[in-house]
């Protein structure tokens, strides 16, 4: 069997060979046990110790810190209706949570005029078991009817697939 290199394939994998040689040469060239300045593990950009003129930048990325707090609340709501045992619950709920009514959407068979009134039985008894920690607080109506990451609680009626609630 005969291989054929064209020249261009010999003079790129001369190249490629010489390249690799002479970057081995560069990592080795510096001696982190000598007097030389050492470029420091901390973000910014740094004069290349070993070569004249080069720029080095830094990127450290730092551990993420281990969450300390405790949480706000914890959930220990009996239910009357159930056998089932759960244990504690850690929530992490802001002291002011704010929400939005879409009356519009409320079925006839509820009425529009009394959707401020369950919400607000609703977040009452929620009021109650955080041990009033969380004040609960009705915002303007909204015409929203459509789920968002918007960081707002908007409560209204909608379609669903199913028989999802």
């Amino acid at each position: 069997m005969k291989l054929f290199f064209n020249k261009n394939f010999i003079l790129g994998l001369i190249t490629f060979l010489l390249l690799i040689g002479s970057s081995r040469q560069v990592v080795a060239s510096h001696n982190p046990n000598s007097a030389d300045p050492v470029i420091p593990e901390k973000n910014g950009t740094y004069d290349d110790p070993d070569h004249k003129g080069v720029k080095v930048r830094v990127f450290v990325h730092p551990e993420k810190p281990v969450k300390t707090t405790l949480p706000s609340l914890v959930c220990e709501l009996p239910d009357p209706d159930s056998q089932t045992t759960v244990g504690k619950e850690a929530w992490y709920l802001p002291s002011n949570w704010s929400y939005n009514l879409n009356p519009a959407s409320t079925p006839s068979t509820v009425g529009s005029s009394n959707l401020a009134t369950i919400a607000g039985n609703g977040f009452s008894d929620w009021s109650s078991a955080t041990g009033n920690k969380i004040t609960f607080s009705r915002g303007p109506d909204t015409t929203v009817s459509r789920q968002a990451y918007d960081g707002k609680n908007i409560i209204a009626w909608g379609r669903t697939s199913g028989s999802a609630l």
